[in-house]
């Protein structure tokens, strides 16, 4: 009885019923196999670079938010730049990691590291020697032990 009167109440009710079947919706993503591209470049829209910018305590200190804000402005539009939280380098900072080409720079302190970064890494594929982080890049350190005297 009582299924009955709920049956009944929601006939009346004035709302129009779901329809039974929802059409897909549409989902259209970038299509990076394209005759147009080069494979190069093919390549390089499947695997976008994106800087993370550490937002966390001692970068912060370091004035991080200003490096970030100054790549978000200077660097090319198909490169993500977003703040991120400790990345466990803390006294080295401001830290920026380059993805996906796994590159770390530290004590990124100005514009003009900002525009090298920018110009020598992101536009040239060159990462900035000077600015990677020694614990992590130590096969791109030169060596300037001292020579031995002969």
């Amino acid at each position: 009885m009582a299924v009955e009167k709920l049956a009944e109440d929601e006939s009346n009710s004035g709302v129009p019923p779901l329809p039974d079947a929802s059409p897909e919706p549409s989902v259209s993503f970038t299509d990076t196999t394209s005759p147009e591209l080069s494979s190069s470049e093919q390549c390089r829209a499947a695997q976008a670079r994106q800087l993370q910018v550490c937002q966390n305590r001692t970068c912060l200190r370091s004035q991080s938010d200003k490096i970030l804000t100054a790549l978000q402005s200077e660097a090319p539009s198909e490169v993500m730049v977003m703040g991120c939280g400790c990345l466990g380098q803390c006294g080295a900072g401001p830290i920026v990691q380059v993805s996906p080409d796994n590159i770390w720079y530290c004590r990124v302190a100005t514009k003009a590291d900002v525009l090298e970064i920018v110009e020598q890494h992101l536009i040239q594929d060159q990462p900035v020697q000077r600015l990677l982080h020694p614990r992590i890049h130590a096969y791109y350190i030169p060596d300037v032990s001292p020579k031995p005297s002969t």
